[in-house]
């Protein structure tokens, strides 16, 4: 049986806007969870604050420069092999910033899996594909997706708060390790993420993907500098 094309402003944009939602208060967990344990791993390391810093850093950094490079992956080859990677790149850095025993790795694992491969997936790429799945509230929409990310920033302090003080940042990390890896939509419904984007209507839409995309790209990098001057000074 042939399927039908992809449609804008549809029910399966809905149902993709919402996954794309969650994927990215998940992907965005990275940022917010470093400032949270930052005491706990100061003291545990015994480094001063501005080495202790150092992972949250080079981990905007990566944030940043990687939503280039999975964009791009994303424009050849869908979203599917981006996320995935992302999932697993995320959940990997948790357990091994987690089972780190040296400030080095712990950075290691910041920097490049759970930002560079990781959260970076859940930005960029994201916010500029909502755009072509919607034409008619196509501003609601990337408003929405756009949410995921400071919507992590109301979830994730409080809950890892708790958590550290009830087992330790290294059993929290484990946990939101585990928890990326297993909580990856597009590994349970392929299907779903795995299908061409809807027809463009018109060469000012590929202008729209490309200048969003662009935009995006620019913002994540403006946070990462924003976040990396305001930890300086702390």
């Amino acid at each position: 049986m042939t399927r039908q094309p992809a449609r804008a402003d549809s029910r399966e944009a809905f149902v993709r806007l919402m996954a794309t939602l969650a994927i990215m208060t998940i992907g965005a967990s990275a940022m917010y969870v470093v400032p949270v344990i930052l005491p706990a791993v100061q003291a545990e390391f015994g480094v001063p604050r501005a080495q202790a810093s150092a992972p949250y850093s080079l981990l905007m950094i990566g944030y940043g420069v990687g939503g280039l490079f999975m964009g791009r992956l994303a424009d050849r080859r869908g979203l599917v092999i981006p996320l995935v990677i992302g999932a697993i790149s995320l959940g990997a850095g948790y357990l091994l910033a987690a089972s780190a025993q040296s400030l080095g790795v712990f950075t290691l694992a910041h920097a490049l899996l759970m930002g560079l491969f990781g959260s970076s997936v859940t930005f960029s790429p994201l916010l500029a594909d909502t755009s072509l799945w919607w034409h008619k509230r196509r501003g609601i929409a990337v408003a929405v997706c756009a949410s995921g990310n400071y919507l992590g920033g109301a979830i994730w302090p409080p809950v890892v708060q708790h958590f550290v003080e009830s087992v330790g940042w290294r059993s929290t990390y484990t946990g939101m390790g585990v928890g990326c890896c297993a909580a990856n939509p597009p590994a349970d419904n392929p299907g779903q993420f795995g299908r061409s984007r809807p027809r463009m209507r018109s060469g000012g839409d590929r202008w729209v993907y490309r200048r969003g995309f662009i935009s995006v790209t620019m913002i994540s990098l403006r946070n990462g500098k924003q976040r990396f001057s305001s930890r300086g000074r702390l």
